[in-house]
């Protein structure tokens, strides 16, 4: 205590303490001394004005502001070296800045984005293409669903109804009712069609047949004229042609509209007054099989609800069937024919069909076993014809098996044509995609953009007639952040995941994507997720491996080769960074473990010591406010790593039009470095060991090796010091310096903070001992002359020039 007043400063070790026993509240007190607080508003308000890395290297004030945060404040006046650090692409390895040994300049050009990493502009980037297919193949499955869920609703309530009125009052069963005879359910005549729902069929007296019956006679009688009339036009006159052609198409339209009339009044039972009558049903079995038929049928694609139909109709018909020609007399039976038994369909098809029907097929020397199409012999096989056609005495048309196998076939085969149809859009929509030059383009006329556009609209379930070009306009210019943009005010989400397919601009102009992270975080945090699971297999080789740690680790590094645990680093960098082009929300990051595990490695943060709602918090917080959960989090990496993430408060994508050269986590970790920095320097002005051990503590959690030290002058001072290493090793070879600390230091060790810290208290006690200044009352114990070693000094000196990191 003597020596304490007499020189008026504390020990190394109490004023190391006073430092770190609350260092959040030390750093606070920096942050909010009034100069540190003024230069740091001045950076937070203007680096986002910064346009190019020019502006940014002629603003001296935001420019030396930076370099300071990252240790490199020796350098500022090295601009041209400096605008070469961040000119570098980080992607690549032999970038300028990648190259350097010194990882400051890597990181510092981290910290900003100049263009060098980007976000190429696309019409759809390969992730957005590969799930617009998939949406594509999804929307036949969902309407499947739909299809299958509509007909049991139906099916089921259409038993309840008692009056014709119970169908219009019932929005669902009207509805299925109208798309089964293709009427316009938006624009109907209730009166007109009650009428015809209540009208007899059989009665000439109905109102469908008093109405419509006539009407027809005299259509079809004006398109038999029409006929007659357009064989005598002669051949060259193509005027006369196409205006008889366009009446021909109107007039049978007419009548198969009314026919349509006909068979709607013939599926149900209602009275002229509305009712059905007592003890009877809206409409029979028979009645409501031939609706869901029509209903299911009518959607231009076979789905697997329709197999299901046509093999009970299929079933149903054989009860019905004794001659070998009525199977290709029904066109639905003849289709299922040749879609089951693989067969080709052209002009000759239906008398090759009765041909094989007549065959026999366990006969070797049938002809059929010469036929190519090696499908008749299994048509054959599952029926049971004699020669003549007709069913063979004593069996019936098939066995159960027999029509289990066919059926097994028909749903193998239902949907080949369709699949292969589905595979040549996809691949001409990926062929004329990547030819899209604007969105103008992409609503144009032209064959190619029509192919593309159609391909869109039904993946997201939308007819091309409920849109017009001005409405996909402006559906693709919105913007998909602002709630009160015009897609959001439709409140239909297929045009929300259709906007989201693309990324074209507020101005049609075609766009970088919309992603949850920046690609410059992406490389970023990618990068440092390969070098955190491959930095303990790139230790000296004179290493000794003593204790269960080390022989736990020697056994994992021989099981896991370094390429091996590369190789499994880079997959797992490639499936963070294919994911982050599918997020749109905080939610759905955090419900994938393995991205969540990989982002907090990346960080070197333990992911068992995170749960996810407290990542959910952090997330979720304003980073604007400094009264937020991530920013009364004492630990700064969480809100650094919510801000390399373009989520807004709500855990949704914000808006990436207005791209700034430094982003949240960026300007948070230059803030939070450059309070840390100047809390060192201070520190250091009332002891320089203060300073070198607050560095070491910092630094400490990113040391993985022996060289990794004597790479950094001021870890090297410390380090020698706390292991009572000789000042004179510095002369000797570097791997004989590297023997030295490896032989006293376990790397590991510095993982873990009580071991840091006990280091440190053993710097600072070694500290003390050599560079205390002599006490007549130290003779006592002995010399107590002792002076500060060159090297020491050397390092101070660089420290005191902003050299630390």
């Amino acid at each position: 205590m003597n020596i304490v007043r007499r020189l008026g400063v504390l020990p190394a070790y109490t004023t190391y303490t006073l430092y770190n026993r609350d260092l959040a509240s030390s750093l606070k007190r920096v942050a909010n001394d009034p100069i540190v607080s003024r230069d740091a508003k001045y950076y937070a308000d203007n680096i986002g004005k910064i346009k190019n890395l020019d502006e940014f290297l002629k603003d001296h004030r935001l420019y030396s502001y930076a370099m300071k945060a990252y240790g490199l404040g020796e350098m500022t006046y090295a601009a041209a070296f400096m605008k070469k650090v961040l000119e570098s692409n980080l992607n690549d390895p032999n970038s300028f800045a990648n190259k350097l040994k010194d990882t400051r300049y890597r990181d510092f050009a981290a910290a900003f984005d100049f263009g060098t990493i980007k976000s190429e502009k696309t019409v759809q980037t390969q992730t957005q293409q590969d799930r617009l297919v998939a949406a594509y193949h999804d929307a036949h499955k969902q309407r499947d669903d739909e299809l299958k869920e509509e007909t049991r609703y139906y099916n089921i309530v259409i038993d309840t109804v008692g009056h014709v009125d119970d169908i219009f009052k019932n929005t669902r069963l009207r509805n299925y009712v109208f798309k089964s005879f293709g009427i316009d359910a938006e624009a109907f005549n209730y009166k007109h069609l009650r009428d015809v729902l209540t009208s007899d069929i059989s009665s000439a007296d109905s109102y469908v047949n008093r109405t419509y019956k006539p009407l027809v006679e005299e259509w079809q009688a004006k398109t038999a004229d029409l006929r007659i009339e357009r064989a005598k036009v002669p051949s060259a006159d193509k005027a006369s042609l196409a205006k008889i052609d366009y009446l021909l198409g109107q007039y049978n339209k007419r009548i198969a509209n009314a026919h349509k009339l006909f068979e709607m009044a013939a599926a149900f039972n209602f009275r002229d007054d509305g009712f059905v009558a007592d003890g009877t049903k809206a409409q029979t079995a028979t009645q409501k099989r031939l609706i869901n038929e029509t209903y299911v049928l009518s959607y231009p694609r076979l789905t697997q609800t329709g197999a299901v139909l046509n093999r009970d109709f299929f079933a149903q018909k054989m009860n019905e069937i004794t001659d070998a020609q009525q199977l290709i007399s029904n066109s639905r039976l003849r289709t299922m024919l040749i879609v089951a038994f693989n067969l080709r369909d052209d002009t000759d098809t239906d008398k090759k069909i009765q041909w094989a029907l007549r065959e026999n097929p366990d006969d070797p020397q049938s002809a059929l076993h010469a036929e190519k199409d090696k499908g008749f012999i299994d048509l054959a096989r599952a029926f049971n014809f004699d020669g003549e056609g007709k069913i063979a005495a004593g069996k019936t048309i098939q066995t159960a098996a027999q029509l289990s196998t066919m059926m097994t076939l028909y749903f193998s085969r239902y949907d080949d044509a369709q699949e292969a149809a589905d595979q040549k859009t996809i691949k001409d929509y990926r062929r004329y995609i990547g030819l899209t030059k604007n969105l103008e383009d992409f609503l144009s006329a032209a064959p190619a953009a029509v192919t593309i556009r159609n391909f869109a609209l039904k993946a997201f379930n939308i007819s091309p007639e409920e849109v017009s070009t001005f409405k996909l306009k402006k559906v693709f210019t919105s913007d998909l952040s602002d709630p009160k943009s015009y897609v959001r005010n439709l409140k239909d989400e297929r045009f929300v995941r259709l906007a989201k397919a693309y990324n074209f601009d507020t101005e049609g102009r075609i766009g970088s994507p919309r992603l949850a992270q920046a690609e410059n975080e992406i490389t970023r945090i990618s990068r440092n997720y390969v070098l955190e699971m491959t930095r303990w297999n790139t230790a000296s080789k004179s290493r000794e491996t003593t204790g269960k740690q080390d022989e736990e680790l020697a056994a994992y590094r021989q099981k896991n080769s370094k390429d091996k645990i590369k190789e499994k680093a880079k997959t797992e960098a490639a499936y963070y960074r294919q994911q982050m082009e599918t997020l749109e929300t905080v939610d759905q990051l955090l419900a994938d473990r393995r991205l969540v595990d990989f982002m907090l490695v990346a960080e070197r943060i333990d992911p068992k010591s995170v749960s996810t709602d407290y990542l959910k918090k952090i997330f979720k917080s304003d980073l604007k406010d400094p009264k937020s959960f991530a920013n009364a989090e004492k630990d700064p990496r969480f809100r650094a790593l919510a801000g390399s993430f373009n989520f807004d408060t709500k855990g949704n994508i914000r808006a990436t039009a207005s791209q700034h050269v430094q982003n949240n986590r960026g300007l948070m970790e230059t803030r939070d470095k450059y309070v840390r920095q100047t809390l060192e320097e201070r520190a250091g002005e009332e002891n320089a060991g203060v300073r070198l051990a607050l560095y070491f503590k910092r630094m400490a959690g990113g040391i993985s090796n022996a060289y990794d030290i004597l790479a950094d002058n001021a870890l090297s001072e410390f380090t020698r010091t706390a292991l009572g290493i000789p000042a004179e090793t510095t002369n000797s070879k570097v791997e004989m310096q590297a023997k030295m600390i490896e032989k006293k230091l376990k790397m590991r060790d510095l993982q873990e903070a009580g071991k840091v810290d006990k280091l440190i208290d053993r710097f600072l006690l070694r500290y003390e001992m050599n560079n205390s200044p002599s006490d007549p009352r130290l003779d006592l114990f002995g010399n107590g002359k002792m002076s500060i070693s060159g090297n020491t000094l050397a390092t101070l000196a660089q420290l005191r020039n902003a050299r630390s990191r």
